[in-house]
């Protein structure tokens, strides 16, 4: 029994609005600049070096923190070894 050829091939479906086709923008994180989400796009999700160099000093210098328990100071210390 031979089976039919068209049974098997799946349907040309074009699944994709044209929304969806054209390149995501994004806002940069610091100044709100769109970017566009590419692989073009070589500082994304921030629009240029500068922007990327601001938000990265900001978390050095503890602008930026990830919310957590307060720690007490000395915590954990007992288990460093004294240089």
């Amino acid at each position: 029994m031979q089976a039919r050829q068209d049974l098997y091939e799946l349907p040309d479906l074009n699944i994709m609005s044209e929304v969806e086709k054209k390149p995501r923008s994004v806002n940069c994180p610091t100044c709100a600049k769109p970017v566009v989400w590419e692989p073009a796009s070589r500082w994304r999700p921030f629009c240029s070096e500068r922007c990327k160099l601001i938000d990265i000093g900001a978390w050095a210098s503890e602008t930026y923190r990830v919310a957590g328990p307060e720690l007490d100071p000395g915590e954990g210390k007992e288990d460093v070894p004294p240089l």
